[in-house]
């Protein structure tokens, strides 16, 4: 289908591009098509030709744009239950140490996955007034995600079993 594709369109692309972009939408035509049309219109706006680092910019591109399912509630499940904290309390106002880490941990995660929610509207979800909660929340992850390596995999393990549960 891409091979017939390309032709139609007058688009010279390398075969590992076209291998590479079947495998990663091979379920989809309209996302293969939709693939095409990106990488084509990529190549005419930088006057390039068409290689393995642009196709996967686009593949990640409409992969991104596929994962919309994603909801503050199911990072909230997730870090609770990977943490361990109850729900209750990553909502509430209680504020020892392990619920506190849950708290930032997915505030900064539903800022990650769900990059189109404003600071305040996260601030929300979580019962609070002040985006600068979630400002402050994201500040203290970022600082740990660099000095603890253990802390990193976690959050980033929780990462994946979110976005994975969106596709």
């Amino acid at each position: 289908i891409l091979m017939k594709k390309y032709v139609e369109m007058d688009l010279k692309v390398p075969k590992e591009v076209i291998r590479f972009i079947a495998t990663h939408e091979k379920d989809q035509v309209r996302l293969l098509e939709a693939a095409l049309i990106k990488l084509k219109f990529s190549c005419e706006m930088q006057h390039k030709e068409v290689d393995m680092s642009m196709a996967h910019k686009i593949v990640q591109d409409i992969s991104k744009e596929q994962k919309v399912n994603i909801s503050v509630d199911d990072i909230l499940l997730e870090v609770s239950k990977e943490t361990g904290v109850k729900l209750e309390y990553i909502l509430g106002k209680t504020r020892t140490e392990n619920v506190v880490w849950a708290r930032h941990i997915a505030m900064y995660l539903v800022r990650r996955a769900i990059p189109e929610l404003t600071l305040l509207h996260v601030a929300n979800a979580f019962g609070r007034n002040d985006h600068t909660t979630v400002m402050n929340a994201e500040k203290k992850i970022k600082i740990k995600l660099d000095a603890d390596a253990g802390f990193k995999d976690l959050v980033d393990k929780l990462y994946e079993v979110v976005i994975s549960k969106t596709i």
